[in-house]
């Protein structure tokens, strides 16, 4: 989907939950109006009017939608369909009730339109479920178009200003912009960080300083093991953040090595496409890091650090007060109980510092263990997503192909009707002597001379 599509479509979304707000408003009343299992006349006549406008917001939604089948994978776009089409069956059978009880006031019709009213909200149940996948396909798309800088955050704020608030469209336009703003921060605050460093260097300075700065790339578990607990930290979301950059990051070479293909095979074009997805469902994943909540484990093990961190820095303040003490005695044997002292005190201070990486450990362990379960599920939801959106783009191609060679046999060996319809009423005369052309030519020229 490209930027002005996604736009579209996402409007046509918002137009159709605006109205299934008023809609479902609407239904509610007459719910609470229905008497002895029946409607009263002015109701019927409610429902004739709402319904069919109803209906008609319907199918103006279904013909946006309609434009984009090409663009939306596979099975969201059947499912929505499928929903779709039955709530048009179901409401137009109740309007067809509605129009026959009013007329002809047979209570058949009536019995008919109280059956239909009440499957209908059976119906839109299903209805609702689809067009909220529907809202997280098209923001994801949104989320995507952001990441590869193709919608700004202009416009995002103008979709959000449009949208209704309670909408799940809106929910993830306002992530959108949230990543947006993020990232711009962050930009901002690496270029005002560079401009903060040391005085300039000349050329042959900056490149001898960098010849004598560069280390070795830490791996990931020797960036696991710098991650220390610090009192009010999230060492869950330091752990996730790590690995989720590791994988992006390992993501993105793959991708490196076969964007520098000159050409790919069917095989690759597919593992491409495959890639990407799963490099766009880490990062969306990376963004709501923040907003995990721990589990009841973890917050035990959280209190237990911060006490035991609290503990290792009451014990480290009485050595350095045993150690300055200790420094103004005169006599050997108060220097002597006062290193005993101190030797007790560093002990603690060890077997507390052994528990808490203990403890530390755990934490990490779970938060390692909390991301290698999500990570299956991205992986192989972005792997199925990928291959759904490459095989419609290969089906696609081949049908084009496909029509391209029909029409061009069809050109080659097609006769139009009218040049027959000539031909076959054309007086055709044959010379008695069939002469070659180049004789015919020649003859010609000769006539010129003479």
């Amino acid at each position: 989907m490209n930027n002005a599509e996604i736009k579209q479509i996402a409007l046509a979304y918002n137009t159709l939950f605006k109205s299934t707000k008023a809609f479902s408003a609407i239904r509610d009343t007459l719910i609470t109006k229905i008497v002895d299992d029946k409607f009263q006349k002015e109701e019927i006549e409610t429902i004739k009017t709402e319904y069919q406008q109803r209906l008609i917001v319907l199918e103006q939604f279904e013909k946006e939608l309609d434009k984009f089948e090409k663009i939306l994978p596979s099975e969201v776009y059947k499912q929505l369909k499928s929903a779709l089409s039955e709530e048009k069956t179901i409401l137009g059978r109740i309007i067809a009730d509605a129009s026959g009880y009013l007329e002809l006031n047979d209570e058949m019709y009536l019995t008919s339109l109280m059956d239909s009213f009440k499957k209908e909200q059976d119906i839109d149940l299903r209805f609702s479920k689809e067009m909220n996948t529907f809202a997280n396909d098209i923001g994801f798309n949104l989320l995507k178009q952001t990441i590869d800088n193709k919608i700004t955050l202009e416009d995002l704020k103008l979709m959000a200003e449009a949208f209704e608030k309670d909408s799940p469209l809106y929910e993830r336009v306002k992530f959108s912009i949230d990543f947006l703003e993020r990232r711009e921060k962050e930009l901002t605050k690496d270029q005002e960080s560079e401009k903060k460093e040391e005085p300039e260097e000349s050329k042959e300075e900056k490149e001898e300083t960098s010849k004598t700065e560069e280390t070795p790339s830490l791996s990931l578990q020797e960036k696991l093991n710098n991650i220390n607990y610090q009192t009010g930290t999230n060492l869950n979301v330091a752990v996730q953040e790590l690995t989720v950059e590791d994988a992006i990051t390992g993501l993105q070479k793959q991708i490196d090595v076969l964007q520098a293909k000159d050409k790919l095979t069917v095989k690759e074009t597919f593992s491409l496409r495959q890639l990407q997805e799963q490099q766009l469902a880490f990062q969306a994943y990376m963004e709501s890091l923040d907003d995990q909540k721990l589990t009841s484990k973890e917050k035990r093990t959280n209190k237990k650090l911060d006490k035991t961190l609290d503990r290792i820095e009451l014990k480290a303040s009485e050595l350095q007060a045993a150690i300055e003490q200790s420094n103004q005695y005169q006599s050997r044997v108060l220097r002597f109980f006062s290193a005993r002292y101190q030797n007790r005190l560093k002990e603690e201070i060890d077997a507390l510092q052994r528990k808490q990486g203990m403890m530390t450990t755990m934490q990490k362990q779970s938060a390692i263990a909390r991301y290698n379960k999500q990570s299956k599920k991205l992986v192989r939801r972005a792997k199925r997503k990928g291959t759904i959106e490459q095989l419609k783009e290969y089906r696609n191609s081949l049908v084009n192909e496909l029509s391209n060679i029909s029409q061009d046999i069809s050109r080659f060996v097609s006769t139009k009707d009218q040049d027959m319809e000539e031909l076959e009423q054309s007086v055709i005369v044959l010379p008695d002597n069939i002469i070659s052309l180049r004789e015919y030519q020649a003859n010609l020229e000769r006539g010129k001379v003479a």
